[in-house]
C-alpha cells in the first residue's frame, strides 16, 4: 500500500516537470495551444485514473481481509462450541424435535457404553425403565416449548448396571424458533451411593450393621400402631451381656467388638424375619417381637435367645463364653408407647442382673420401696467415697491343722445413711459400669494395709487377702507399683499380702495375666486364684499361672454332701494342688456336717459362716483376742 502511494507521487512529479519543460520551449504559452492542453490534460487524467484505481484496490483488500477475519472468528467459535460439547465433563447430547439423538459427546458414549455406530440406532427405551418414560417425555415436551427442564432418573446401561442421573434439557433456538434440544446428564451414582451410606449410618449401628436406638424407636412406634389396628400384642426384649467388660479388659476391645458383631448375628438368626434386632449401645441389644398372640410366644423366643447365646463363640482363636440378662415388657399390658415399653424392659433386665444374671424376666412394677432404693443407689454411687460411707469387713480364714486364724479376706461394704448396709452384689456392678470401681479398689487396698499394720503391731501376724477387679487388673498399668507404694506407706511386709484374682481374669488373656502376676510376685506378694470351679475351671491353669493359693468356690462345697461328682472333682483339685505345692482354701463352709466331710480332704484353710461372717474391724479385734478355734478343734477331736 505504501509502495503504490509512492508511485503516484513520482508520476505526479514527472508530469509537472514535463509541463514546465514544455512551457520553457514554447514561449507563446500553452493555453491557446492544443498541443499544450493535450500535454497537460492527458497526464493529469492518467494520474486521476491511477489514483481511483488505487483506492478501489484498497477497498477490495479491506473486504478480503474482513471476510478472512470473519471466517477465522467463525472457525474459532465453532471450535469453542465443539470443545464445550465434546470435552464437557458431563454427558452432552443433542436431540431433534422427534426426540432422536443427533449428536453426543465422548462422556455420553462412555456413560451408556455405546459407540458411534450403536448411537445411530439408540433408543431411550432401552435404558429408561418403563415407569420413568412418562417423566422423560413430560420434560422433553416442556423443553420443546422453550423452557429449560431438570429432573433425576435411574437408568440401566447396556450391561444392566443401574446408574442415577440428573438431566438438564436446554431448548436450541434458531430464528426465534426451537429446532432441537440440548441434554446434559450428570452421573449421580456415586453421590447417591454416598447418600445411601450416610442414611444407613444415621439409622444403623456402624459396628454390627443392626438398626440403632433411634431407628428402633421409630420401628417400635410403627409396630405399636399396627398392633393397635390388628388387636395384637408385641414384646420388647432388653438384653445386656453379663461380664462383657471383663472380656474387653482381658482380650482387648478389638475382640470385644468382634464378639458384639457375632452376638448381633446370632440374635438375628434366633428370631423370625418379621421380628427386629437392634443395638441399643455398648453391650446392650434390644429386640422387637411383633404380631404376638400369646405370652407363651414371648417366653419361647426369650428361651431360644438365651440358649443360643449361652453357646460359646470362637473369636480370634479365642473360645469366648458370654451370657445375657434379658428384660421383657409387653404391649399393651405393660405400656402403650415406645418410651415406656423400653424403660420397663430395661428395669426388668436390671432385676435379672440383681438376681444372678444369665436369665430373663418379664416386667413387674416395683414396690415404692424397691424403686426408691434403686434410685438412691444409682444416684449416690458417685459420692460414696467423698461421703465416707464405705467400710471394710473381714472374714477369717482358719488353718485346718491348728484351728487358728491364719488370715482374713477384706470385703467392702456400703453403709448408706438411709438404706443401711448395701451388699456388694447390688453396688459393685454399678461401680464397674460407672468407673467408680478404680477409686473403690484403691481405697480398700489402703484401708486393708492400714488395718493389717495395726494387727501386726498388736502381735497378730495374720495374712490379708484383697480382691482386685478385672478392670483394675488390666487397665491399671502400674498396678504392682501402686501395691508396692501402699505397702511402703504402712511398712507392711509384702509376704503377708495376698492379691486375689478371679479365673475370668486369668484365662481371657493368659499372656498379660502371667506378666502382671509375675510383677506382683516379684514384690513378695502372694497370688490366690479365687472362685475356682465356677464355669471356666481347667486344671491346666494351675500349672500355667504363677499363683500360690487356690480358693475352691462355695458352689462346689455346697454339693459335697449330695453329689459324688463334686467329691471326685474336689479330691482331684486338692491332690493336684498339693502336688504343685499350692495352698488350698475351701470357701463357703457353713454347716458342721460340711466341715466333717471336708476334713477328709487335705486342704490347708477354710472360711465360711460356720466360723464367722464378714465383720467390721472392731469385731475382728475381739475375735482375734478370743479365738480358740473351738469349733474346728471339736471336729478335729472326733
Amino acid at each position: 500500500m505504501v509502495f503504490k502511494k509512492n508511485v503516484l507521487i513520482v508520476l505526479l512529479f514527472i508530469t509537472i516537470s514535463y509541463m514546465l519543460v514544455f512551457l520553457w520551449k514554447h514561449d507563446s504559452g500553452f493555453t491557446n495551444s492544443l498541443e499544450g492542453i493535450i500535454y497537460f490534460i492527458l497526464p493529469l487524467l492518467s494520474i486521476i485514473s491511477l489514483h481511483q484505481s488505487w483506492y478501489r484496490s484498497k477497498d477490495n483488500v479491506k473486504l478480503t481481509l474482513l471476510s478472512k477475519q470473519q471466517e477465522q472468528e467463525l472457525a474459532i467459535s465453532e471450535q469453542r462450541y465443539r470443545s464445550l460439547f465434546q470435552y464437557h465433563t458431563d454427558a452432552v447430547f443433542s436431540l431433534g424435535l422427534d426426540g432422536n439423538i443427533i449428536d453426543a459427546n465422548t462422556k455420553f458414549l462412555s456413560m451408556t457404553e455405546l459407540n458411534e455406530t450403536k448411537l445411530r440406532d439408540f433408543k431411550f427405551s432401552t435404558v429408561i425403565p418403563p415407569m420413568s418414560m412418562a417423566k422423560v417425555l413430560r420434560n422433553f415436551i416442556a423443553a420443546k416449548k422453550g423452557k429449560s427442564q431438570y429432573y433425576e432418573i435411574a437408568i440401566k446401561d447396556w450391561n444392566g448396571n443401574h446408574k442415577y442421573l440428573s438431566v438438564t434439557y436446554i431448548p436450541i433456538f434458531a430464528e426465534d424458533k426451537v429446532n432441537g434440544v440440548f441434554g446434559i446428564a450428570k452421573d449421580l451414582t456415586q453421590l447417591k451411593e454416598t447418600e445411601k451410606k450416610i442414611n444407613h449410618l444415621a439409622y444403623h449401628d456402624p459396628l454390627t450393621g443392626l438398626p440403632n436406638r433411634r431407628y428402633f424407636e421409630s420401628l417400635l412406634d410403627q409396630a405399636i400402631a399396627e398392633a393397635e389396628v390388628n388387636n395384637k400384642m408385641l414384646a420388647v426384649l432388653f438384653l445386656d451381656l453379663d461380664h462383657f467388660k471383663i472380656i474387653n479388659d482381658t482380650l482387648g476391645h478389638s475382640t470385644g467388638d468382634d464378639l458384639l458383631v457375632a452376638v448381633g448375628q446370632r440374635l438375628s438368626q434366633s428370631l423370625a424375619n418379621d421380628h427386629i434386632t437392634a443395638r441399643h449401645g455398648g453391650d446392650e441389644f434390644i429386640l422387637l417381637l411383633k404380631s404376638i398372640d400369646h405370652i407363651e410366644q414371648v417366653i419361647n423366643n426369650a428361651e431360644k435367645v438365651l440358649g443360643n447365646l449361652q453357646q460359646p463363640f470362637l473369636i480370634n482363636n479365642h473360645r469366648v463364653s458370654v451370657t445375657p440378662s434379658i428384660g421383657i415388657s409387653i404391649y399393651p399390658e405393660d405400656a402403650n408407647n415406645s418410651q415406656t415399653l423400653m424403660k420397663h424392659a430395661d428395669k426388668a433386665m436390671y432385676r435379672v442382673k440383681y438376681q444372678g444374671k444369665n436369665h430373663y424376666s418379664i416386667y413387674k412394677p416395683l414396690s415404692d420401696g424397691k424403686a426408691l432404693r434403686k434410685v438412691a443407689i444409682s444416684k449416690d454411687i458417685h459420692t460414696v467415697l467423698e461421703d465416707n460411707q464405705l467400710e471394710v469387713h473381714y472374714q477369717p480364714q482358719i488353718c485346718t491343722t491348728t484351728g487358728l486364724i491364719y488370715g482374713v479376706e477384706a470385703l467392702v461394704r456400703w453403709n448408706h445413711p438411709g438404706l443401711g448396709l448395701i451388699s456388694p452384689a447390688e453396688f459393685i456392678p454399678l461401680a464397674e459400669a460407672t468407673g467408680v470401681i478404680f477409686a473403690l479398689n484403691d481405697w480398700v487396698l489402703d484401708k486393708a494395709c492400714a488395718d493389717l499394720k495395726k494387727w501386726h503391731e498388736q502381735g497378730y501376724f495374720i495374712y490379708m487377702a484383697v480382691n482386685v477387679s478385672p478392670q483394675q487388673f488390666y487397665s491399671e498399668e502400674s498396678l504392682s507399683e501402686k501395691v508396692n507404694k501402699t505397702l511402703d506407706k504402712y511398712q507392711v511386709s509384702s509376704n503377708y499380702l495376698v492379691i486375689e484374682i478371679t479365673e475370668a481374669i486369668a484365662i481371657n488373656n493368659m499372656d498379660i495375666a502371667i506378666n502382671k502376676l509375675i510383677e506382683l510376685q516379684g514384690l513378695g506378694v502372694q497370688i490366690a486364684l479365687d472362685d475356682f470351679g465356677t464355669g471356666y475351671s481347667s486344671l491346666s491353669y494351675l500349672t500355667q499361672l504363677p499363683i500360690d493359693t487356690i480358693k475352691i468356690a462355695r458352689e462346689v462345697i455346697d454339693d459335697i454332701g449330695s453329689r459324688s461328682a463334686s467329691k471326685a472333682i474336689l479330691s482331684a483339685v486338692v491332690t493336684m494342688a498339693n502336688d504343685l505345692n499350692l495352698k488350698i482354701v475351701l470357701e463357703g463352709v457353713e454347716k458342721e456336717e460340711q466341715l466333717r466331710q471336708l476334713m477328709h480332704f487335705r486342704s490347708h484353710y477354710m472360711q465360711g459362716y460356720y466360723f464367722s461372717r464378714p465383720i467390721p474391724k472392731s469385731e475382728m479385734d475381739l475375735l482375734l483376742d478370743e479365738w480358740s478355734g473351738s469349733r474346728l478343734l471339736k471336729v478335729l477331736a472326733l
